[in-house]
């Protein structure tokens, strides 16, 4: 039996031009189907909206979707036409469904993504047959984005993928550690050709982590009363329920505009303690001791020795490639450095690209292979050889291949392996602490693109000042860090570049990372935008 060609389930292939059939699937995208029929009578005209479903030569259902858009073209006058059909995936409708306002705790990836099917999805999607239990997050929650952006965000915070194939089933489920693949690349005598790829894209051998919500370790603030007095505020914001004890004995704690009843008050983010309002004020000289943890901004550096050197001899430069990456949720500082650490491991290396072309008649299985797979690659003289993830899947009807032939599609494959894979939330996996996996956790983000700037003073060995290689604009960030050496010694910042001037003294103790945030002003100058830090690397 050969492929079928149908269009709001009525047989085409009479109608189908040569060649004209192309399927492309892409990982996180939906899939998308072309093809263009042509009839001598021009009674043929399909309609936005219509279903078109292309089956291979085994009756197996290669696509199955929507027409997303119709161009009809008539020529001379003629009652001819010719359609080009484009049409989209059953995973079309997760982009235009809301997935509401809903809010989940301690429940797992199969228990969120059947709720929203349930409550968003009636009538496009119902079997979730084939979605992975997944993991138990502490939090997740939508506010109306759609039903993609919801899945997609779940995925990344569980560190998983998902999709709907063409027999309209959700698979949302833990990539493979292993080649799992319906084929391997050996000999490379089931593909016509081989390409592979190797890009410094996303490398990195040394990292800056900005922490805005870092946790420092618990401090006890002591204040005394005066009579009057019945809030107090400490040196930082709180970022967890504090101890308040008065003249030694302890107090009662509350949430401020949540509990009632307790002697003292507290709200996340605030650096206040307040006072029951029915309570008297503290009298003159009692003891009150706050015991709190506090949020505070840091950065954090990691680098890689080893990486430099080897991109210093290959490259004849510095060798140095340096990201800066935010970390938003709130994590203690070894929290941070182990992100940090983490971002940098799976960052320190190359990314490869492979593209491979076969047929159905060299590898029957290209008709099954699916983006998202793990595809081996051994073949020698490419530079390099292991797991690589499949990103993209095009299949395209032969040139003369009739519709009954036993061999009828051409296919290119698209796989990489390396940095350019990594999700944000894959690495801060496993750090532990408050990186653990939730809905409103820990999340890495680069600062990259045009307005954010890096300039590297290198290990201080002298008095220095710094003269940017960046001119300032409007909104733009630029941030100035280095590392200390053995002596004290002081910063200056050019006039010419930098409106005003931090305190600039660097301590006597080599190996701390110091760092001076700046933001750029109509003015064409850089403005100190505090605090500066100094941080143990």
């Amino acid at each position: 039996m050969g492929i079928s060609v149908l269009i709001a389930s009525t047989l085409r292939n009479s109608v189908t031009a040569p060649a004209s059939i192309s399927l492309t699937r892409t990982l996180g995208e939906p899939a998308t189907c072309e093809v263009t029929t042509t009839d001598a009578t021009g009674s043929v005209v399909p309609a936005v909206g219509n279903i078109v479903e292309i089956q291979d030569q085994a009756s197996d259902v290669q696509f199955f979707g929507t027409a997303q858009e119709v161009t009809t073209t008539r020529r001379d006058h003629t009652a001819a036409n010719e359609c080009r059909i484009t049409a989209t995936d059953l995973n079309h409708a997760t982009t235009r469904r809301l997935a509401g306002l809903y809010e989940w705790t301690g429940k797992t990836v199969l228990y969120i993504v059947s709720d929203i099917v349930s409550n968003s999805l009636t009538g496009d999607l119902t079997d979730v047959s084939l979605v992975e239990t997944g993991p138990t997050l502490d939090r997740f929650a939508v506010d109306y984005s759609t039903v993609k952006e919801a899945f997609d965000a779940l995925a990344e915070i569980a560190g998983m993928r998902w999709y709907v194939d063409e027999l309209n089933r959700l698979h949302f489920f833990t990539p493979s550690a292993s080649p799992d693949a319906p084929f391997a690349i050996t000999d490379g005598t089931n593909v016509t050709s081989i390409s592979v790829r190797a890009t410094r894209e996303d490398y990195c051998n040394t990292v800056t982590a900005r922490v805005g919500q870092s946790l420092r370790d618990p401090e006890m603030q002591a204040f005394a009363g005066d009579g009057t007095t019945k809030s107090f505020s400490v040196d930082y914001p709180i970022a967890q329920a504090p101890t308040v004890r008065v003249a030694s004995v302890d107090a009662t704690v509350g949430v401020l505009g949540v509990d009632t009843g307790k002697d003292w008050y507290w709200q996340a983010g605030s650096a206040e303690i307040r006072q029951d309002d029915g309570d008297t004020a503290l009298a003159l000289a009692v003891a009150l001791e706050v015991t709190y943890v506090g949020i505070d901004l840091i950065y954090v550096g990691v680098s890689d020795t080893g990486e430099i050197s080897a991109r210093a001899t290959a490259e004849g430069s510095s060798g140095i490639y340096h990201k800066l990456i935010e970390i938003e949720g709130q994590l203690t500082r070894s929290d941070a450095t182990t992100a940090a650490q983490a971002y940098l491991d799976a960052h320190k290396e190359l990314t490869w690209v492979l593209n491979a072309e076969t047929n159905d008649f060299k590898e029957p299985d290209i008709l099954t292979v699916r983006p998202g797979d793990v595809l081996s690659f051994t073949r020698a003289g490419y530079g390099t050889t292991g797991n690589f993830l499949v990103r993209s899947v095009n299949l395209t009807h032969m040139e003369g291949a009739v519709d009954t032939a036993d061999y009828q599609w051409r296919g290119r494959i698209e796989a990489v392996k390396g940095p350019i894979l990594r999700t944000y939330t894959d690495i801060l996996r496993g750090t532990g602490g408050s990186g653990s996996i939730s809905g409103n956790g820990a999340a890495v983000t680069r600062s990259s693109g045009a307005g954010v700037y890096l300039h590297e003073i290198g290990t201080l060995a002298a008095n220095t000042t710094v003269t940017p290689t960046v001119a300032a604009t409007t909104g733009a960030t630029m941030y100035v860090f280095g590392t200390t050496g053995a002596s004290p010694y002081t910063i200056s910042f050019h006039a010419d570049w930098f409106a005003t001037v931090p305190n600039s003294l660097i301590p006597a103790a080599a190996g701390i990372t110091f760092c001076f945030p700046f933001v750029g002003r109509g003015d064409g100058l850089w403005w100190f935008s505090g605090p500066s830090t100094n941080n143990q690397a």
